[in-house]
């Protein structure tokens, strides 16, 4: 039934990447804050939305050792397998809407704990959580920018933030009780609403532009 894992499976990538839509949950501190879910959906345009950042295990190696300059060039060269790859991180974009606890909840002293959901609506069934420790790298940040370059984003209007998930934990259960849905299509109302909001600060109406 239910696995666990101290960083996320190579072999759940491709799986983790062909959904449409996931959740986020978290919370205060404190016992008199609520827990917070926020369903995250993907789009048509730009992106990617969600994934993961892989490492070659023979890299870290790498770098507990000392070697020489020649060798250090081979082993970056040198292709990797599922078996070299160690995945300890996740990382998902953020767009501007009505709220944003979820960043609150990261940004608090003491905190940053975060779990993310995917749940399979069509093929065989899955339920996969990631626990972690979230942190906000708000839009034109370095940080923010180096993550986009990374990772090959294409940012959209209404970009708030890409949250970078330090794994901790990975857990996997059958999801046998979730019923099955057909995906339609993506909603294009929040892209173009982004898009109105774009072109009037482009035309200098300031008042109408995107809070981020």
């Amino acid at each position: 039934m239910g696995q666990f894992y101290e960083t996320f499976p190579p072999s759940l990538v491709q799986w983790l990447l062909e959904q449409k839509v996931f959740y986020i949950a978290s919370a205060p501190l404190s016992g008199d804050g609520h827990v917070n879910v926020s369903p995250k959906g993907v789009s048509d345009k730009g992106g990617p939305f969600f994934g993961v950042i892989k490492e070659s295990k023979s890299q870290r190696q790498l770098q507990r050792h000392v070697r020489s300059p020649d060798e250090e060039d081979r082993r970056r060269t040198a292709p990797t397998n599922d078996k070299d790859i160690l995945i300890r991180q996740f990382w998902y974009m953020d767009l501007t809407g009505s709220g944003i606890e979820t960043t609150s909840h990261l940004h608090e002293p003491g905190n940053g704990r975060i779990t993310v959901m995917f749940n399979a609506f069509s093929g065989p069934p899955r339920i996969l959580r990631i626990f972690g420790k979230g942190t906000p790298l708000e839009y034109g940040t370095p940080a923010f920018d180096e993550i986009v370059k990374s990772q090959g984003v294409t940012i959209i209007p209404g970009t708030r933030s890409i949250v970078l998930v330090d794994i901790h934990q990975v857990g996997t259960s059958c999801g046998f009780s979730m019923p099955c849905y057909e995906f339609v299509s993506f909603r294009p109302t929040l892209n173009d609403f982004f898009e109105k909001r774009v072109k009037s600060e482009r035309e200098g109406k300031r008042e109408d532009g995107i809070e981020r």
